[in-house]
């Protein structure tokens, strides 16, 4: 459970980074790295989550099969 809030925390400021950076100055061309940032950022904390959710619900299911 601290693991998910560490990472839940680093999100969010790599996050504020980008959007800080976003907003700081708007007509920069270079904006595209911190859309990317957030998408990277967003990713990193949702995909470790999904695949454990799958893992687990194919382990139950090979267990309840045999």
């Amino acid at each position: 459970m601290r693991f998910i809030i560490m990472r839940a925390i680093t999100c969010l400021v790599v996050i504020g980074l980008a959007v800080r950076t976003v907003l700081y100055n708007p007509s920069d061309p270079n904006n595209i790295f911190a859309y990317m940032l957030m998408v990277v950022a967003v990713l990193a904390f949702v995909l470790p989550l999904l695949i454990q959710k799958i893992i687990r619900r194919v382990l139950a299911n090979r267990r309840t099969r045999k």
